[in-house]
């Protein structure tokens, strides 16, 4: 198994591990209105795990370090449930973020999940953390959510009393073609 041996190396992994979690979503709003978002995540799971299952078994093998087989060996059975449920349960609220994002967009549920996972795990890190730093930094999270939704329903209420118009076309190409094109007045000199 390859694992990053500088701070270097270990930040630029840091870096692209960020920006990963934070754009896979931008595949299902590129998908657009093609897929229901059951069927979009269901193709992004199996994805995943296929990648995932090359991944180990190509660098997992690389390096001096135990090869990934032999440390599937070497963990315990009770280890191995614990990773497939802890799986099943983060691929549930990933299909949850999903419906959300289909429901009120990417702007609205990705803050309002992001940042009630880490309310959800700042009670779990409560008693080994510093509470005068974990009841503010909640405190915190939990206005920027609200702030995050106000927001939200504040954009979703502008734009359905927003008049519908048409954009202007930006080439002359484009106006011909939509029947926009006038005539310009032809300035003399």
């Amino acid at each position: 198994m390859i694992l990053p041996t500088t701070y270097i190396a270990a930040l630029l992994l840091l870096v692209l591990s960020s920006v990963c979690l934070g754009s896979w979503i931008h595949t299902f709003k590129l998908a657009g209105t093609r897929w229901r978002f059951e069927l979009f995540y269901i193709d992004f799971a199996v994805g995943a795990i296929l990648f995932s299952v090359i991944a180990a078994f190509t660098f997992g093998s690389l390096g001096s370090d135990l090869a990934f087989t032999d440390r599937m060996l070497v963990a315990g059975r009770g280890a191995q449930v614990f990773v497939i449920a802890a799986g099943a349960v983060f691929n549930l609220g990933n299909m949850l973020l999903v419906a959300a994002v289909s429901l009120i967009g990417i702007a609205g549920a990705f803050p309002f999940s992001v940042g009630l996972a880490l309310i959800i795990a700042s009670f779990f890190q409560f008693r080994h953390g510093n509470a005068w730093l974990l009841i503010p930094g909640i405190a915190l999270m939990l206005i920027a959510i609200v702030l995050d939704i106000t927001t939200c329903r504040m954009g979703d209420r502008v734009a359905s009393k927003a008049p519908a118009h048409r954009e202007p076309a930006s080439t002359a190409s484009d106006a011909a073609a939509s029947g926009q094109a006038t005539r310009e007045p032809v300035k003399r000199a």
